[in-house]
């Protein structure tokens, strides 16, 4: 399958899913449901990048915070990760003052990423991302897993960007 058709499917699956809820559950457009979320970032090492994904913390409540998971795909300019962890959000007055995500990270260059990677490598490890409303920002750390690039053990990941 082609990347923008997944990309596609992906964003109308979530979509899709948010509208709907989960069975069992109230609406998708509730604190109990299933959020999208879209962001774009300028980051390192993929240079920018372009995430595509799905939350269980709402954003419809009066006041409170919620604990939840976070999924996203994102693909960069030079290179491609896939998110999956926990996130904590606050809410006051129905809107969302923030929210912080732990996720475990495999992301894979390509396009001659910064920091003088190879393309090809793949690397697994810990990312914290905190949003403020539609800015976010991001911080990690990454392992190198595959490829033939010895000389990058460890990676350290950060971007900035919007999104919802």
């Amino acid at each position: 399958m082609k990347p923008l058709r997944a990309l596609s499917l992906c964003l109308a699956l979530t979509c899709g899913t948010a509208a709907a809820g989960v069975p069992g559950h109230a609406s998708g457009l509730s604190r109990n449901g299933i959020m999208p979320t879209i962001s774009a970032s300028f980051c390192t090492p993929q240079k920018g990048s372009l995430a595509i994904g799905m939350t269980s913390v709402g954003w419809l409540s009066f006041f409170g915070t919620k604990t939840g998971w976070v999924f996203s795909l994102e693909p960069g300019i030079s290179g491609g990760a896939v998110n999956l962890g926990i996130a904590s959000g606050l809410n006051l007055f129905f809107v969302p003052l923030a929210r912080f995500d732990a996720v475990a990270t495999l992301l894979h260059t390509w396009n001659d990423p910064w920091f003088e990677l190879e393309n090809g490598q793949t690397y697994l490890g810990i990312r914290g991302i905190m949003w403020v409303p539609l800015v976010n920002a991001s911080l990690g750390v990454l392992r190198h897993i595959g490829g033939g690039d010895r000389d990058h053990d460890w990676v350290v990941t950060a971007g900035v960007g919007v999104g919802i």
